[in-house]
C-alpha cells in the first residue's frame, strides 16, 4: 500500500515531523508493507456499482 497525501491544519505536520519522526518512519514502514490488493474481497451491494470489488477494512485491519 501507499501514502498519496498528507494533511497540514495548524502547523501540526511540521510538529508531527519535529516530535515524532521516529513513530512517523514506522508507520509509513507499515503502511508500505501492507498487500492492499489482497484485500480487494468485498462485494459491492450498492445501487451505483453493484458487483463491484472493493478493499475489505477488516482484512486490511488485520495486515495492519
Amino acid at each position: 500500500m501507499r501514502s498519496v497525501a498528507e494533511f497540514d491544519f495548524n502547523g501540526g505536520k511540521n510538529s508531527v515531523y519535529t516530535k515524532y519522526s521516529d513513530e512517523l518512519f514506522e508507520i509509513k514502514k507499515v503502511i508500505e508493507n501492507v498487500d492492499a490488493e489482497s484485500c480487494r474481497t468485498k462485494e459491492s451491494h450498492e445501487k451505483t456499482m453493484p458487483g463491484k470489488i472493493l478493499y475489505s477494512p477488516r482484512k486490511l485491519n488485520v495486515f495492519f
